[in-house]
């Protein structure tokens, strides 16, 4: 893998981790990095290779993507009303059959939604019965892939009459516009987290590459990630100097 790209940005916006990533590439290249547990209680141990795509300024690989999202329900799964769901189905068809169990007691579930060359964020209200969708691109709301979510809900007849309202009638969910493939997935977790935790100053951090750093930094576990179960108003796991 060439580090061409990493070498360039990285050790420009932070030379001490980019020391520090040499050392671990050279010294653990084929060890899992960080045991993660995502919301819907699964623990995914990643490997450089599966972190990849965090060094380059590309499109964000589905395990990188599943320790992001794993990150999140660490820090914002607000003791599993939360819940922070990959793309539905593949390549994740055990995690999504898994997740079903925490349903009861959720309260709201992202889902990043896979399209071709980018990611896209859904918000599912469980209680109100609402969704709202952002995109990078801007583009609508895609049904086959919102549908297929509520199946998986396996709502009562009551519920499903309402999900298909609300299908009818979905919110835009502001994702940050990117044109640029390495940062749109970036965006689409920009936007989740921000939902999230409202108590950051967003418009200060608001370049993806400060992101996509950010996440290498904790799932290389060079950054350790504060668990903040009642979402004080500071930033978790985040060191602003």
């Amino acid at each position: 893998m060439s580090l061409d790209w990493a070498h360039q940005v990285f050790q420009q916006n932070d030379p001490q981790f980019f020391r520090f990533l040499e050392k671990f590439l050279l010294n653990k290249p084929c060890l899992p990095v960080a045991p993660l547990s995502p919301s819907f209680s699964i623990t995914l141990d990643l490997t450089i290779r599966d972190l990849f795509s965090l060094f380059r300024e590309e499109q964000i690989g589905n395990r990188a993507m599943m320790g992001v999202l794993g990150m999140f329900a660490g820090c914002y799964g607000q003791s599993k009303e939360t819940l922070f769901m990959p793309p539905p189905f593949s390549p994740f068809e055990r995690e999504w059959s898994e997740g079903r169990e925490l349903l009861e007691k959720a309260r709201l579930m992202f889902v990043v939604v896979h399209l071709e060359q980018r990611w896209g964020v859904a918000r599912f209200d469980l209680s109100l019965k609402v969704i709202s969708y952002g995109d990078p691109l801007g583009d609508p709301a895609p049904a086959l892939q919102i549908q297929e979510v509520i199946n998986w809900l396996d709502p009562s007849p009551k519920e499903l009459a309402n999900w298909r309202r609300a299908m009818a009638s979905i919110s835009v969910f502001p994702v940050p516009q990117r044109n640029s493939p390495g940062s749109r997935e970036v965006g689409a977790l920009m936007a989740i987290e921000r939902s999230c935790n409202p108590y950051v100053m967003w418009e200060s951090y608001e370049s993806p590459l400060y992101h996509r750093i950010r996440f290498l930094k904790v799932l290389t576990t060079y950054t350790e990630v504060i668990i903040d179960l009642h979402l004080s108003r500071r930033f978790p796991f985040f060191d602003p100097s």
